[in-house]
């Protein structure tokens, strides 16, 4: 608001699926501005197949995705680390040995890297990972929370542990709805 010129408008856009954090004062604290009568119906991010997936997650209804069709969501269990780790390097094979740049590829998981699954693990093939702001020519990697805002072409959302405190179905609704045309969780 100190940013306004006098005259100056300010436009709030607010998913209260998204409140990662937990916090009921947030939106109250928004109620002092005028609110639209409009939604926002449309979804402009995810494939129709993804935003299908999503729909669980989205308290009241959920906004019709303008990506026809897609890929179906391919949701994964392992035992291990290293079994996870071992399904991520075949599948991130797969896409770049397709012709996907590993630049579109995007890993996410509750946790920093060198808590994660793969911690341990510097490169998948020969593409490095690397941190999602630095850029470079690798996979990029970020937490759910990092990246919240964002969106990837492909995401693989990884470490996800029913009854975790750090991976709660806000977490997953807002790591998975980053991707906008493959997820792999």
């Amino acid at each position: 608001e100190s940013m306004l010129r006098e005259d100056g408008e300010l436009y709030i856009f607010a998913d209260p699926n998204q409140n990662i954090f937990g916090t009921p004062d947030h939106w109250r604290r928004l109620k002092k501005y005028t609110q639209s009568t409009q939604r926002l119906t449309q979804n402009f991010r995810n494939t129709e197949e993804i935003n299908k997936w999503l729909e669980p997650f989205v308290q009241g209804k959920s906004p019709k995705s303008r990506i026809n069709g897609g890929i179906p969501v391919e949701t994964h269990s392992w035992k291990d680390r290293e079994e996870q780790r071992r399904y991520i390097e075949k599948e991130i094979g797969r896409l770049v040995s397709m012709g996907v740049a590993p630049f579109r590829i995007m890993i996410l998981s509750p946790y920093r890297r060198e808590k994660s699954g793969l911690q341990d693990v510097a490169h998948i093939h020969q593409w490095p990972i690397v941190d999602y702001k630095d850029g470079g020519n690798g996979i990029p990697y970020a937490t759910i929370r990092s990246f919240k805002g964002l969106e990837a072409d492909i995401l693989f959302l990884i470490d996800i542990k029913n009854g975790s405190r750090v991976c709660t179905e806000p977490d997953i609704y807002v790591g998975s709805s980053r991707a906008r045309y493959l997820l792999h969780l």
